[in-house]
Parts: C-alpha cells; structure tokens; sequence
C-alpha cells in the first residue's frame, strides 16, 4: 500500500495495525528503546505524514501497544488456568505470571507508561487507555473472585493491580546492565541474582495468601 492514502475504513485500518506493528517490531529489535516517529515510518512504508495521520504522536503509539499487550496477558492467564481444574493460590499465580515473565518487553513498557508515555500523549489516549486497562483489570479480578470465593468483591481486581505493580519492581530489579552484574560477580554480591519467573510466581503467592489471611481474621473478628 505504500504511500497511497487509505481510501475506506478497511485500509485505514490496515494501515494503522502496520504502523503499530512496525513500532512494535523495532522496539524488539532495540530491546525497549523508543523509535523515532521517522524509524517508525520507514519501516512501515509509509510518509512520516501518515503516521501522525492516525496518532498525534509517538507516545501514543505505545499506549495502544501497552493495551495490546495488557490484552494478551490477559488471554493468556485466562487459557492457562481454563486448563486447571480446580485453581488454587498457587495455580493462579502460576498462570498470571508466566506471560510477563516470557514476554519481558511488557514490564519495559509498563516501566515507560507513567514518565514517558502518559506525559507526551494526549490527554483523550491516555483517558482511553486507562479505561481499557481499568476495563481488564476488572474482567481478570472477576475471574481470579470466581476461582478464589473467599475473595469479596473486586478484591480479585485488587490483587491484579497489585501484582503487576510488584511483578513491575521485579523486572525492574532483576534489570542489571551486563557490566555491572560482571562487576557485582567479581565482588561476590549475588543478593541481586534472581529467576524472573521464579519470583513473580512468589510474589503472586505471598500476595494471595496475605489477603486470604487478612480475610479469614476479618471473618474470626465479625464471628465473635
């Protein structure tokens, strides 16, 4: 399609998915570096133009990646635990922790949302993002208050919330530049080192079984 504007709503479409794509694409390739609107373009064939056509600016871009992404993770914890037949606090852990720590690019992004992405985008997209998000948040805590009936209502929501903001603060630390983990090696620091997976999983657990503990004083309290 090149630089041909997109005559009917198919091709805008279209169009926009490979801009997205295309952003996507090099921000992999980079490892969590933000392209330039320029890069993106040349990527995806199209004028520099065109693709503050669709987005007002790069930022926004990655909002609706970030929603994406969100999507997937979603789906993915969903999938994971339709496989279980009688998920617990581990099994659910287990299944929500397994898609960011296989796809850490995700918890990248999320650690751009509120510094980058938010303050450079426009105030309508970044209101639609958080209520797609808000939007998950609440579809996943209804699952996780299905799976978990001691839970009260929307606490499932909460414990989502809460997980990836912790599973954020483990990406973040578990983030050391090669040279310094060869450096902190040598000094024979190891306290650092951690298995992403590993400690999302924990995490999830200890969260679950925290809030199951502050329920069931809850109910000893309301008992007596």
């Amino acid at each position: 399609m090149g630089n041909l504007r997109a005559r009917n709503e198919s091709e805008k479409t279209i169009k926009r998915n490979i801009i997205l794509q295309s952003a996507w694409s090099l921000f992999e390739k980079s490892q969590g570096q933000l392209p330039t609107a320029n890069e993106i373009a040349t990527r995806a064939e199209v004028a520099k133009g065109t693709v503050y056509v669709y987005f007002k600016t790069k930022e926004e871009i990655f909002l609706v990646l970030f929603i994406a992404k969100l999507q997937e993770w979603a789906a993915d914890t969903k999938k994971r635990l339709n496989r279980e037949k009688k998920p617990d606090i581990a099994s659910i852990s287990e299944a929500l922790a397994q898609y960011p720590a296989n796809n850490p690019l995700l918890m990248v992004l999320g650690g751009l949302l509120h510094s980058v992405l938010e303050k450079n985008a426009p105030l309508e997209a970044v209101c639609e993002m958080k209520a797609e998000v808000a939007k998950l948040v609440e579809e996943c805590g209804d699952l996780f208050n299905q799976y978990l009936p001691w839970l009260a209502p929307r606490q499932g929501a909460k414990f989502m919330l809460t997980a990836y903001t912790v599973f954020n603060g483990i990406f973040q630390s578990a983030s050391t530049p090669i040279l310094l983990k060869k450096e902190l090696k040598k000094r024979n620091i190891d306290i650092f080192e951690t298995n992403l997976k590993i400690d999302m999983i924990q995490a999830g657990i200890v969260l679950l079984e925290g809030m199951h503990a502050v329920v069931s004083s809850q109910n000893q309290a309301h008992d007596k």
